[in-house]
């Protein structure tokens, strides 16, 4: 079932987030569908804990991969 969503505010895309697996402090997750905007659900990730409660990320796409620290909006 979707977790939660994640948006780019540089293009106005939306898209669900599923949660897969969860191993340790290493959460798996997919793109499940599109929400908002016309951008493909494409790519999965990880997003991992961090010793500080942060958050890293690293999310595969197709053609390249995204990585950081996520901050609260």
């Amino acid at each position: 079932q979707p977790c939660g969503d994640a948006t780019n505010t540089s293009n106005g895309c939306k898209w669900e987030m599923t949660l897969d697996s969860v191993n340790g402090d290493v959460f798996e997750y997919s793109y499940s569908k599109s929400l908002e905007g016309d951008c493909p659900a494409l790519g999965s990730g990880t997003l991992t804990l961090n010793p500080d409660g942060t958050l890293f990320r690293e999310h595969k796409f197709p053609d390249f991969t995204i990585t950081g620290t996520l901050t609260r909006s």
